[in-house]
Parts: structure tokens; C-alpha cells; sequence
């Protein structure tokens, strides 16, 4: 899976985001603390995984009656794919799927592109964000490398 794309309509702080992503190597994202790097990479994980419904900062943010929502676009098996998620913050929110084979499964087709690639999995090898980077700040020099081959 690659992403080629972010299209955030309302997720936290963002709104009416676009960004198409570099079709070769390798994407990063970098800007001043409080720009929204953060958010950004929750939002990723949430279209995948489905939307915190537990992160009250988000919901606050989204309002109920703005839903949080925005859509990936992807690339699996050199076919193109746009996975759309909306939320009202109370639940994960629900996933639609364009460029879809007749007849497959918005859901199947998640778990075929993310090669069974839990959350927790998703979070510690490829979207490593500042808590997680904080937690080595509290590591010994020789616990480092552990925590690393934990993750």
C-alpha cells in the first residue's frame, strides 16, 4: 500500500486540508511543535483503523455537528483507491470505498492493503509520532534498543 493523498474535510484543528504525497520514496512531514504534525498522523491511522472515539480533544474540536472526515487515496497492486471515513465523534465512523471491484468488501479490502497490520502495529513501525519519541527521553542509552525491538 502506498498513500498517494490526504483530503481532510474536518479532523481536530484541520480543515479543508489537501496534499498529494510523492509517488516514489519516502513522504515527511515536518513543521514547528503545535502545527499539527500530530494530528495529521491521527488522522491517517483513523481513516485505516477508524476515528478515537475516546480522544474527548478531537471530539471537542470536531463539534457534534461537524463530523470529523476526510478521505486517503491509495495505491495497492497498482490499483488506485480513495477510502472515505466520516464520524460524528462518538463512533469509529463509517468507511466507504471508491474504486472497489464489483461485489468486494470495503472491509476486506482494508485488511488485504494493510497485509494484517494491527493499529498498535501501524502506530509503533510507521507512524511513530511524538509520544512515542518522548518515551526515549526517559529510556537509558542501553534500554533504547530494547524499546526499539519492542515496538
Amino acid at each position: 500500500m502506498r498513500i498517494d493523498g490526504i483530503e481532510i474535510e474536518r479532523f481536530g484543528a484541520w480543515r479543508s486540508f489537501s496534499q498529494s504525497l510523492h509517488p516514489q520514496g519516502l513522504s515527511v512531514i515536518y513543521g514547528p511543535n503545535e502545527a499539527g504534525k500530530t494530528t495529521l498522523l491521527r488522522f491517517i491511522r483513523g481513516v485505516l483503523y477508524g476515528f478515537p472515539t475516546h480522544d474527548s480533544q478531537l471530539i471537542r474540536r470536531a463539534r457534534p455537528h461537524e463530523p470529523m472526515s476526510g478521505t486517503l487515496r491509495l495505491r495497492h497492486q497498482s490499483q488506485s483507491y480513495q477510502v472515505h471515513r466520516v464520524s460524528r465523534g462518538d463512533d469509529a465512523g463509517l468507511v466507504s470505498i471508491s474504486g472497489l471491484e464489483p461485489g468486494q468488501s470495503p472491509s476486506r479490502l482494508l485488511d488485504e492493503v494493510l497485509s494484517g497490520t494491527d493499529e498498535k502495529l501501524f502506530q509503533s513501525v510507521f507512524a511513530v509520532g511524538l509520544p512515542e519519541l518522548q518515551e526515549f527521553a526517559t529510556l537509558a542509552e542501553d534500554e533504547v534498543a530494547r524499546h526499539l525491538y519492542g515496538m
